[in-house]
């Protein structure tokens, strides 16, 4: 969907240098132009960030994400979405990725876990939750399916 219709609903509206932000795109809004830069359609396949100068509330509608969903990761940063429709623990969302080794961070907005071979994820982050995104560092690239 197109990144100006996705935030169309937004009050207060937005306003001078407020920006959005995929892992490797990002748009930034103009006074009397709107949106401009190289993302110009959100997707499910990742998460984005919003900064704004004014809070706001922005409720999402729409189809549900097919499950199961293949991912790829890179090694390094990798902004990851929640595609479930309720809570889902991270043993759950990750179980496919083998490639998990100690020191892989996952980061929400206010949490944070690292996993530890041999023991799991350990850290007050224990949950991806619907309509919140997830940074993920990964010593090592891999393939996964949220399922």
């Amino acid at each position: 969907m197109g990144t100006a219709s996705v935030f169309a609903r937004v009050s207060p509206s937005f306003e001078a240098d407020d920006y959005v932000k995929g892992q490797f795109t990002f748009t930034q809004w103009y006074t009397g132009y709107g949106f401009y830069g190289t993302l110009a359609t959100l997707t499910t396949n990742t998460m984005y960030k919003v900064k704004k100068a004014a809070g706001a509330t922005l409720t999402f509608a729409g189809d549900t994400v097919e499950l199961p969903k293949p991912f790829s990761f890179v090694p390094g940063w990798n902004y990851i979405p929640c595609v479930y429709q309720a809570p889902a623990t991270l043993e759950r969302a990750f179980e496919t990725l083998t490639t998990l080794d100690t020191t892989d961070t996952l980061k929400s907005q206010m949490q944070f876990t690292t996993y530890y071979s041999g023991f799991g994820w350990f850290g007050q982050l224990s949950t991806l939750v619907p309509g919140e995104g997830y940074k993920l560092k990964l010593a090592a690239g891999g393939q996964g399916t949220f399922a």
